[in-house]
């Protein structure tokens, strides 16, 4: 008798609703035919739209409303081009949303209302964040917190700073983004606004997580609990338990997860606003998942996936069918694998999130490799580095976890050798290394050969370089060549600026190899010897990513490409020392790659020497870099403000492999150099280069 009876009653609260809203548009539309009003029939004509029960009636509305008001004052006009833009933007389409919303601030510019101006930007901002176009929206969401601040309306400067924050925290920017969550909390706390300082504070705890900062990030969340708390906000507890929960999932703390998941749904049930229990739903499973219960995990998966599709919010239901397909990969489920990685693939495009569209390529490349079709794993990952220059901390994990299950296989050299095939377009081939007797450190094997890899790889691409700027010298002879074989010099700049992408990708892919090997159980000189093989590749690829960006092959920015370098470098040795930099670059700004690779390995081991030993026991140090010339002679003036050393007893006693390098690609440059112990220790190296 209880169905019925359940069913009845659903019935009836729907058929009531329904009614009620029937009543309410009566209302209106009562009060549309009475009013004499024009600007309060375009009002009415617009409410109407945003109450219609149908897309068709709701448009509609729009378009009588847009009748009505032409020839009517701009400002009369504006409303109805700002009710499109919403009509557009809850259809989830937001190129048109944003179009009608551009057009709708450039008219309210013209118009002598701020206020008006400030919340046409920021609902701009926002549309421009949800259609991805981030650039735009950080300008829209800066001119509009101007004009907050100018109008002293606190609460909205702090939602642009907040959406100025999530935007850089997005882009992987945590630099950028932290200071503006704090300067939107301090406004909330100057002005005593406890929601807003509630809502900064989880901004702040997202971030420190996405940092591995779980003790500040719970310090975040426990702020914005108390709060909340303190103000019965039911749906602001439910996101500070679901992402407190979240931080006890990283820290496989299994059991206080699911506690404060289980708070997250009470809350968001006690709230009335229980649209977004899916992601609840998401991240019970996700514990699950770490458990092994795959049952479990599957089931909140389903809960998801139908609250997801009850509410029709088919926008996020991509990132429920990704967790779908890596519950399944990870058990074997070879079918429902690709049938929901299918899924989230299609969503993905549809709704263009281009981060779960990643997601799924790395799992295919999971999926590739698990079955030992490392070409096509291989193919996948370089399409992730392809659309991205770097990936997030996230991001990284998931795909060095990968070419860890590769380079961990006994088939590793098919991975080596697909890297070499990469590179056919530089019409050259490898030298085939002699196998070399058994070793007793079996890393430092694989390590050599990748880095003998990349020489190779490099020489190459220096032999390629040489060829092409002496085609370039010789171009008004060869034209009639050039012309017989239909390849234009701008065809071959952008092919060479190709190679030139692939082979840095391929190296970034190399250092996230070399990167894998290093764990907490390796002894210090083998940590440091990984980190000084890494910084090599390093140096190599930010040479070839500043090829392809150049606007002239031939040559490259050097000031540029030293500050990349010396900041890369001093990034990775992290050390809790204040660094300066002293850069003089007097030779011109443009140096060719044939020169400028040796001098970057040049730069490399020494300055890495210098952070490694340089300045022990000292709170601050300088690094310093002097590019100069004269004549056909270049002189490179390079070192530390440090404690110094002695040069020769290393040379009589260690004969270790960062001189040997040094002495190799001075000769490399036909020079020769000099070392320097005086108030610190500096290498003058001269060399004849282009």
């Amino acid at each position: 008798m209880r169905k019925p009876f359940y069913i009845l009653f659903i019935g009836l609260f729907i058929g009531a609703y329904s009614f009620g809203q029937t009543a309410e548009l009566d209302s209106l539309y009562d009060l549309q035919t009475v009013s004499s009003s024009v600007r309060e029939k375009v009002r009415l004509t617009v409410l109407i739209s945003e109450k219609s029960l149908t897309d068709e009636d709701a448009l509609h509305q729009l378009k009588v409303a847009k009748k009505i008001a032409t020839g009517q004052p701009k400002d009369v006009q504006v409303d109805v081009i700002d009710a499109f833009a919403s009509y557009h933007y809850r259809k989830l389409e937001y190129d048109q949303a944003i179009a009608q919303k551009i057009e709708a601030v450039e008219a309210r510019r013209s118009l002598d209302n701020r206020a008006d101006l400030a919340d046409a930007l920021y609902r701009l901002a926002q549309y421009q964040r949800a259609g991805y176009q981030l650039d735009e929206a950080v300008l829209s969401y800066r001119e509009a917190g101007k004009y907050y601040d100018q109008l002293d309306n606190p609460s909205r400067q702090i939602n642009c700073l907040n959406g100025l924050g999530v935007i850089h925290k997005d882009l992987g920017d945590y630099t950028q983004a932290l200071p503006l969550y704090h300067q939107a909390y301090n406004l909330a706390v100057r002005y005593g606004l406890d929601k807003k300082r509630a809502s900064t504070a989880i901004n702040i705890g997202v971030l420190l997580k996405k940092e591995e900062d779980y003790d500040g990030a719970l310090e975040q969340y426990r702020l914005a609990e108390e709060i909340n708390l303190e103000d019965k906000n039911y749906y602001g507890l439910a996101n500070v338990y679901n992402n407190i929960g979240n931080v006890f999932r990283l820290q496989e703390k299994y059991d206080l997860a699911l506690k404060n998941y289980q708070l997250a749904i009470l809350n968001r049930r006690k709230s009335g606003k229980t649209n977004s229990l899916s992601y609840t739903f998401n991240n019970i499973s996700l514990v699950y998942k770490q458990k092994g219960d795959v049952q479990k995990a599957i089931e909140y998966l389903k809960k998801s996936e139908a609250e997801k599709i009850e509410n029709k919010d088919f926008e996020t239901l991509s990132s429920t069918y990704l967790n779908f397909s890596e519950v399944y990969l990870e058990n074997g489920d070879d079918k429902n694998f690709v049938k929901y990685a299918t899924l989230a693939e299609d969503y993905a495009l549809e709704y263009d999130h281009a981060e779960i569209f990643r997601f799924v390529r790395i799992n295919y490349s999971k999926f590739a490799a698990a079955n030992g079709n490392y070409e096509e794993a291989y193919l996948y990952l370089q399409h992730v580095y392809d659309e991205l220059d770097t990936l997030d901390k996230e991001s990284q994990k998931v795909l060095t976890s990968v070419l860890q299950a590769q380079f961990d296989d006994q088939q590793s050299k098919s991975l080596i050798s697909t890297l070499s095939k990469t590179n056919a377009e530089l019409d050259a081939r490898t030298t085939e290394l002699e196998e070399k007797e058994a070793s007793s450190n079996v890393l430092i094997m694989i390590l050599g050969f990748v880095t003998l890899f990349l020489v190779i790889s490099a020489l190459l691409l220096f032999f390629k370089q040489r060829a092409y700027a002496r085609q370039t010298k010789q171009m008004n002879l060869v034209n009639e060549q050039l012309r017989t074989t239909m390849i234009s010099k701008e065809e071959k700049e952008t092919l060479l600026k190709e190679v030139h992408h692939r082979v840095k990708n391929n190296l970034q892919i190399i250092k996230s190899l070399i990167r894998l090997q290093g764990n907490d159980k390796m002894d210090e000189r083998t940590q440091i010897m990984l980190l000084d093989f890494e910084n090599r590749v390093s140096s190599m690829a930010l040479v070839h990513e500043s090829m392809y960006k150049s606007g002239d092959l031939a040559v490259i920015d050097i000031n540029n490409y030293y500050n990349d370098l010396i900041n890369d470098l001093i990034d990775a040795y992290s050390l809790d020392i204040v660094i300066e930099k002293d850069i003089s670059i007097q030779i011109g700004r443009n140096v060719g790659i044939d020169t400028l690779v040796p001098l970057g390995l040049l730069t490399n081991e020494i300055i890495s020497n210098s952070l490694k030993h340089a300045f022990a026991g000292k709170m601050n140090g300088t690094i310093k870099v002097v590019l100069s010339e004269n004549g056909d002679s270049k002189e490179l003036l390079i070192g530390d403000d440090g404690v110094g050393f002695d040069i020769h007893g290393v040379r009589e006693n260690e004969q270790t492999l960062g001189l040997e390098l040094i002495n190799a690609l001075v000769e490399q440059l036909d020079g020769e150099y000099e070392f320097i112990n005086d108030g610190g220790s500096y290498f003058r190296i001269k060399f004849d280069g282009e």
